[in-house]
């Protein structure tokens, strides 16, 4: 009886229309959000402000797939961009699309071969195109996000300065 309800409640739940279906999934729920507590106990993570509602987290990263400097674009309480400088090969950027596929985030991989050029891309992605990644949430609050240009000039220098200082720190 109950592999019969499963069955049944899967039917219907692929028949709803895509945007339902995001709403009603349990894992929708922001990547910050589940990192929160982790971020807040950080030595190393500098957080600097974008607006009242949004900041950029610059941290140090060691995964198995890479290590280097990292950060973190939140605009109400969601990540909307985290970048991965991780060298050659393997740095990367996840955004925050409202997707409907089954992928639970969407990385897409730097075409710059060295970290110091890969900062310089995430410090261009974030003062250039920052509005593009917003405009794509599937949150409201986020998509009505808006900061003066020359704001958002300031802090992609900062978040790339800080970037760099964690590169200086670590080669020494």
């Amino acid at each position: 009886m109950k592999s019969i309800i499963r069955r049944f409640a899967r039917t219907i739940f692929r028949r709803m229309p895509a945007t339902w279906r995001y709403i009603l999934r349990r894992d929708r729920y922001s990547r910050f959000e589940k990192h929160l507590q982790f971020r807040l106990v950080r030595h190393d993570l500098k957080r600097i402000p974008l607006a009242d509602d949004a900041f950029i987290d610059v941290f140090w990263k060691a995964l198995p797939i890479g290590r280097g400097p990292a950060a973190s674009v939140v605009v109400h309480d969601q990540e909307v961009l985290r970048f991965d400088c991780f060298g050659p090969g393997k740095g990367h950027l996840h955004a925050s699309f409202f997707q409907q596929t089954l992928a639970p985030e969407l990385r897409l991989f730097f075409s710059e071969p060295t970290i110091r050029q890969q900062i310089d891309r995430a410090a261009f992605e974030v003062t250039r195109n920052l509005y593009y990644y917003t405009q794509r949430s599937p949150y409201a609050a986020v998509r009505r996000f808006r900061v003066d240009d020359e704001r958002l000039r300031l802090v992609g220098d900062q978040m790339q300065a800080t970037l760099t200082d964690y590169i200086l720190v670590s080669t020494q």
